[in-house]
This record gives structure tokens, C-alpha cells and sequence, in this order.
């Protein structure tokens, strides 16, 4: 089978750095070698500023986002709604 689309729903929730790096390596190469769009849903903001190339962020079944991660977690509505990780560091630095 060679789809064009591959639908995951939260492929790194719950894994490991180590089995995250081997599914990426996986992803990776079947996106090149097949052509195949990945879409998948996460929490995950690290991935999604990383490693997406598209983000669409929903809340309540309503569109807040459409566009390129960088732009929409750069956005002061977006943060607003998701926080950022500046607000985690700065808590995290306050222990230390």
C-alpha cells in the first residue's frame, strides 16, 4: 500500500526520547521515500514547532490558527490560550 495521507493521532503521547527518535526516523522516511503527507494531532508543542511544516489548532471545534507553527506559537492569542514555554521555564527557574 502507498497512501498519500497517513492520519496519527498523537503518535509520541507516552514514549520514551528513544522510541520518539526511532518513529521519527520512521516517519521521516516514509514521508520522503513515499511522498506521503503526515498529519497528526498532538499536545505536543515541541513537535509541532519543530517538526510540522503546517499547524491548525482548533479550540471548542472553532479554527483559532491556520498556518506555519513558528508563526502561530509566536502569536500573543495562541500563547494566551496554550501558554508557552517561557511561562514553564520561568516557574522552573524559580526552584532553582
Amino acid at each position: 500500500m502507498k497512501p498519500k495521507l497517513l492520519i496519527l493521532d498523537e503518535p509520541f503521547a507516552n514514549l520514551d526520547f528513544k522510541s520518539i527518535y526511532n518513529h521519527l526516523k520512521i516517519l521521516e522516511k516514509l514521508r520522503k521515500e513515499n511522498e506521503i503527507t503526515i498529519f497528526f494531532t498532538s499536545h505536543n508543542l515541541f513537535f509541532i514547532e519543530h517538526w510540522a511544516e503546517y499547524m491548525l489548532l482548533l479550540d471548542e471545534g472553532k479554527i483559532i490558527f491556520d498556518g506555519e507553527p513558528h508563526n502561530g506559537l509566536g502569536d500573543l492569542n495562541v500563547k494566551k490560550l496554550l501558554g508557552s514555554y517561557d511561562d514553564i521555564l520561568s516557574l522552573i527557574k524559580k526552584k532553582y
